[in-house]
């Protein structure tokens, strides 16, 4: 397999993209608020304001309307009688209830002329902020409402928008679906649609904001109600932050709208694109998502690096390395360069899947000029995880010399290691049985001021219990209290289990009891291991014993491997019948048996001879769809053939009732 290679000459764009910084916009981007008309700025503009607001703190009936209409509406009126002007200083009085008095006023002293009365829906607008403010504003914004359609007082954009979120910050859908559809035509433009779309989509009627949507795309090219890309992010963040909003419109509903979008000239930012496609890969969609990620590049979307990464994670988890070969082809294509983290998904997965030379490959090519040295003058991290998923595939096929080579370079290339990387080497030397090498590196560990957690004290608890060198056991658990570090579920599991091979049951029990003393809880493994131990010791009345205190005294189900353990030794302690109860308790428990579980149980009925029962649990097997393995056949062919009942055998096979008729199979069940 060839890898994509990044030319040397492309390393310092891809160092400047990595150190630069992308925002995001909020997820509630919107356009900004229709503010009024601007007006020219004057030299007594503020002294206009300032003089209105001294006249109208009076009590409303006995404002100067004089010298209000003097400053406000002199014989030869300025540039300053202008929405704005109005606006201002409604905004800035105390109340709701006062600018509206103000309104009032405006109503009955301003010149009839076209560009006055333009000042009463700013005027308003002012009035719906202020009210917007103040306690029971929905109470009060309705009344506004009902005002300004007694005045025959157009709403702005503005005003609309408000009295909208008003209503939905209430939840009072049904409201704002009234008055919406109540608004004039003009003043349901983009940003007055995605405010109702956001509305919607908060209250979960998804239907009815689609709707909203395809209006918006079947209006005419230049209006002023097409979709733009706050459309996008407030339909999109929606649909994409939560995952229980799969339950409203499934993925490729999805990506269906994001094409469409994306055919009227509106594409889905980069971070959602991610997002989506990161969701489709990680429900087992790899494809539709490659689909998307390519129609996306035909109609032009602008995509980073982030999106490609998400997509060769979903590439990379299939083991589809052609084509994220390709992907690697598109990326440099579209000039897109990829960031540490493309690597490091590369190096990992091909570790992953046993291809190391192919991981090593991608190393040096990062390595070409100095990457990893750069990278960190220009603040970058995250290489140690690809060199510890490199360390973590060698050590996996037992090859230490390499791993602890890539570590020696790890440290040369300036790139510290972390906890992480010393533990990986811990892990695979234990795993093969080099505890003098594990033990060195857990040395070095300490010996970096780094305090060794309890996973890593496991670790060197396993690899000396696998070597009998139980007194370095003692040492790690010593180590461990004087660490203030307590066992787990782990280190006793792991205790018991090495003590129950080794024959010493006593000792088992001991480790138990200290663990339940220590406010452990047994698990379904501690269990596991005792039982196992008592039936290989040919104690199953004791096994039985610890099954059932497991049932009684514990929250701890048994499953199908304790049920194997205790069903084949109840049969080759001749049994049977307790074996076939046991069958009987696993049913009622809802325990599925296994290939292991009929192939014990058959051998039991095969020494008793029982054929009845053997044909019930063939049809059992059947039912459960469990396939039987070379075992299997071995057992029921040598046995069912000596008793002539081969077809019996044929129709097992098959899949076929074994056992007599549908009447006889029932009542030897009951």
């Amino acid at each position: 397999m060839s890898i994509i290679t990044v030319s040397a000459s492309k390393h310092s764009n891809l160092l400047r993209l990595l150190t630069s910084h992308t925002f995001l916009r909020r997820l509630s981007t919107e356009p900004p608020e229709p503010q009024p008309p601007p007006q020219q700025k004057t030299s007594n503009h503020n002294s206009i304001i300032t003089e209105a607001l001294q006249l109208l703190q009076t009590p409303g009936n006995e404002w100067n309307t004089t010298q209000l209409n003097q400053l406000l509406f002199p014989d030869s009126p300025p540039s300053s009688s202008s929405p704005r002007l109005f606006y201002q200083i409604t905004r800035r009085l105390p109340s709701s209830s006062q600018a509206l008095k103000f309104l009032n006023y405006l109503q009955n002293n301003s010149p009839s002329s076209p560009d006055t009365q333009s000042l009463l829906p700013y005027t308003f607008q002012a009035i719906f902020e202020l009210a917007f403010c103040e306690p029971d504003s929905n109470a009060n914004l309705s009344r506004l409402y009902k005002t300004s359609k007694e005045l025959n007082i157009p709403l702005t954009i503005n005003a609309a928008s408000i009295l909208l979120r008003a209503y939905g910050r209430s939840e009072l859908v049904e409201e704002s679906l009234i008055l919406f559809n109540d608004l004039d035509p003009s003043v349901k433009n983009t940003y007055l649609r995605n405010v109702w779309l956001s509305i919607l989509l908060r209250s979960g009627r998804v239907k009815d904001a689609l709707k909203v949507i395809d209006e918006m795309f079947e209006s005419n090219e230049d209006s002023n109600c097409r979709p733009n890309d706050a459309t996008g992010d407030i339909l999109f963040s929606f649909l994409l932050k939560r995952e229980r909003n799969e339950e409203l419109l499934s993925e490729d509903e999805i990506v269906n709208l994001v094409l469409k979008f994306g055919e009227h000239g509106v594409l889905i930012s980069s971070f959602w694109m991610g997002r989506l496609i990161a969701r489709l890969c990680r429900n087992r969609k790899t494809n539709r998502a490659w689909d998307l990620f390519t129609e996306m590049i035909k109609l032009g979307a602008v995509l980073e690096s982030a999106t490609c990464n998400s997509l060769l994670t979903g590439l990379a988890r299939e083991g589809n390395f052609n084509r994220m070969n390709e992907l690697m082809a598109k990326m440099v294509e579209m000039d897109i360069q990829p960031n540490v983290v493309t690597f490091g998904i590369l190096i990992n997965h091909m570790c992953k899947f046993r291809r190391v030379d192919n991981a090593l490959e991608v190393l040096e090519k990062m390595s070409g000029v100095d990457f990893f040295v750069e990278a960190r003058r220009r603040g970058m991290k995250g290489d140690a995880v690809t060199y510890t998923a490199l360390i973590n595939a060698f050590c996996n096929v037992n090859n230490f010399e390499k791993a602890m080579e890539l570590f020696n370079e790890m440290l040369k290339s300036g790139c510290s290691p972390d906890a992480i990387v010393y533990y990986t080497l811990i892990s695979g030397f234990s795993q093969a049985g080099r505890m003098a090498d594990a033990s060195f590196v857990l040395a070095e560990l300490k010996e970096l001021g780094i305090r060794p957690d309890t996973v890593c004290y496991n670790t060197m608890i396993g690899g000396f219990c696998r070597t009998n060198k139980f007194h370095r056991v003692f040492e790690m658990l010593k180590e461990m209290e004087e660490a203030g570090l307590k066992p787990d579920t782990i280190t006793y599991n792991t205790l018991i289990a090495y003590a129950s091979k080794t024959g010493d049951l006593k000792f088992a029990q001991k480790v138990m009891r200290k663990m339940i003393k220590a406010g452990v809880m047994p698990t379904v493994a501690t269990y596991g291991a005792l039982i196992n131990a008592y039936c290989l010791n040919g104690n199953i009345n004791e096994a039985m014993e610890i099954f059932k205190d497991m049932k009684a005294a514990s929250k701890v189900s048994p499953n199908t491997v304790i049920y194997n353990i205790l069903i084949d030794s109840l049969c080759k302690n001749n049994k049977v019948k307790s074996a076939v109860t046991l069958m009987e308790d696993m049913k009622i428990r809802g325990v599925t048996p296994n290939t292991t579980t009929y192939n014990a149980i058959f051998k039991g009925l095969r020494d008793e001879k029982d054929l009845e029962k053997v044909f019930e649990f063939m049809d059992r097997m059947i039912e459960h769809a469990c396939n039987p393995d070379y075992i299997t056949m071995e057992i029921l062919t040598e046995w069912l053939s000596a008793v002539g009942e081969i077809e019996r055998l044929k129709k097992f096979v098959a899949g076929c009732e074994v056992s007599g008729s549908t009447a006889q199979k029932a009542s030897s069940r009951t």
